[in-house]
């Protein structure tokens, strides 16, 4: 399989972010009908949450966007990563799920938005402990 690595430096503005992390849900969605059938549920896949290394020049996370499958594969991944992959497995259902940003001091964390309303946030029902965030709406049933 050919790879391609993206290097991509942009302000953290709201608006590029999510035009980012569609574009992820996109590939995300393609990745799951390529696996097919046998895809794990994201939440029954034995992944977990963790939190990104910081770069030590800038003190912020060092970004690595995975897709679903190299998540399936390291058993691991950061918000934007669970949320885009969520996202993803919902709209294949039909759910018209979104991504969903809080602002969490420089950065942002990622969740998902549901139709009605509700906030589910993929980190937390994976193992994130972060009592500075708002809590989720949504548990892992949803």
């Amino acid at each position: 399989m050919a790879v391609v690595n993206l290097s991509i430096q942009l302000p953290a503005r709201r608006s590029y972010l999510l035009t980012l992390l569609e574009a992820l849900v996109a590939v995300n969605r393609l990745e799951l009908r390529e696996i097919g059938p046998r895809a794990p549920a994201l939440y029954k896949a034995g992944v977990k949450y963790t939190r990104e290394k910081r770069d030590p020049s800038t003190g912020m996370p060092r970004e690595e966007w995975l897709t679903i499958r190299q998540i399936f594969e390291r058993k691991h991944a950061d918000c934007e990563d669970l949320a885009a992959a969520r996202v993803a497995e919902l709209r294949n259902r039909g759910v018209n799920a979104r991504i969903w940003l809080v602002r969490h001091g420089r950065m942002w964390h990622v969740q998902v938005r549901l139709p009605d309303g509700t906030i589910e946030d993929p980190s937390r029902i994976l193992g994130m402990r972060d009592p500075r965030l708002p809590p989720s709406d949504a548990g892992a049933n949803a």
